[in-house]
């Protein structure tokens, strides 16, 4: 999930961070299929805390985290970056994007401004954090892992340090594979 501040690490949470603005987080687990050509299946969230931001302050930034299960399709690929614009994510957290090293840059498109990924050889794995443009980030450490399952950066959101962690782990148990949460750590 997520290591943003005012999550206090609860999937679906909200809340004021230590700068006083609003994180909101929705988690979508409907598939984009034929008869959900949207991908709306339940979206997990809590009441909003200040929706709209008072005068003179920066509306909530907006985290939509996804397990779009494969993004190679150019129509599939498209109905989720629209969806997503739509949603008005600022940042966004895909996984199962089956994407391989040369196709990342096809979800680098519109309100995208800022693409971090793993990806795995095969069309299988693969995580990527979207950062739309008009969300104001500089990363200053990125972290992948070869395997296409997690992926960390460090930076700063909106002038205080944040770090972003997208995180795959399958449903089986794979001895194999590092747990991401044991693994590197991102300052």
């Amino acid at each position: 999930m997520a290591g943003v501040p005012g999550t206090r690490g609860n999937p679906g949470a909200q809340g004021p961070d230590r700068m006083g603005r609003a994180v909101i987080v929705d988690i979508l687990d409907g598939p984009l299929t034929k008869g959900n050509p949207r991908g709306q299946g339940r979206v997990h969230r809590t009441n909003m805390v200040n929706p709209t931001g008072a005068r003179g302050q920066k509306p909530p930034t907006r985290i939509v985290t996804w397990n779009v299960r494969g993004l190679n399709g150019p129509v599939k690929r498209s109905r989720v970056l629209t969806h997503l614009r739509n949603m008005r994510a600022d940042i966004v957290f895909l996984q199962e994007t089956h994407l391989r090293e040369q196709d990342q840059l096809r979800v680098r498109k519109g309100w995208v401004g800022q693409t971090y990924h793993s990806c795995y050889g095969a069309r299988a794995r693969g995580v990527a954090i979207l950062i739309g443009k008009r969300t104001m980030f500089r990363a200053t450490k990125t972290v992948t892992d070869p395997g296409g399952r997690y992926v960390m950066v460090s930076g700063d959101l909106d002038g205080a340090p944040a770090v972003l962690d997208n995180v795959y782990l399958s449903n089986w148990d794979d001895t194999s594979s590092p747990s991401p949460l044991g693994g590197p750590s991102v300052p």
